[in-house]
């Protein structure tokens, strides 16, 4: 297969692919927005190849008058790629983003869901674990393997930690 998947995208598409979705996803954190609703259906393909991120209605603001709303809720939640925390209703974080864009990228490069489409507080119970993806570099499998812990403390404390591993 020459370091491509059967199924997936391939590596340096996602690669180049990661880097844009982590850019895009820094700047909304750098401005306090956590998107909270990461998931391939929210993630266009332009032509050009270029990807955009969009569908940010359930975005929240983590400073400033909020009008902190639980998305559990009004089920606006995708509960095969949201954390464990927002699975909780717990308050907003970054890392939040870090685990359902780590779920995309494991997507677009194996074909499947890390977790088989489970929620994250299933996985647990399960004891799931991530697969190493056959082709990444070390650092790659071991971000996104840090990028799927089920603890927010556990995981990778940012998307640029994701898109460092993946450049």
């Amino acid at each position: 297969m020459d370091g491509e998947f059967a199924r997936g995208l391939p590596v340096g598409m996602v690669r180049r692919l990661t880097s844009e979705l982590c850019s895009a996803l820094a700047y909304a954190h750098d401005h306090s927005v956590i998107h909270s609703d990461i998931k391939p259906s929210n993630i266009l393909l332009t032509p050009s190849g270029h990807v955009k991120l969009f569908d940010f209605d359930i975005a929240r603001v983590l400073r400033g008058p909020t009008g902190y709303f639980d998305a559990r809720e009004i089920g606006a939640l995708t509960r095969a790629y949201c954390s464990l925390e927002m699975e909780q209703g717990e308050r907003p974080d970054p890392r939040d983003d870090v685990y359902s864009l780590a779920c995309v990228v494991y997507e677009m490069l194996s074909g499947v869901h890390p977790f088989h489409g489970a929620r994250a507080s299933e996985a647990r119970t399960a004891g799931l674990q991530v697969r190493p993806l056959p082709g990444l570099r070390r650092q790659e499998n071991y971000a996104l393997a840090k990028a799927l812990k089920f603890e927010r403390e556990e995981r990778l404390a940012s998307v640029e930690a994701l898109q460092s591993a993946f450049s």
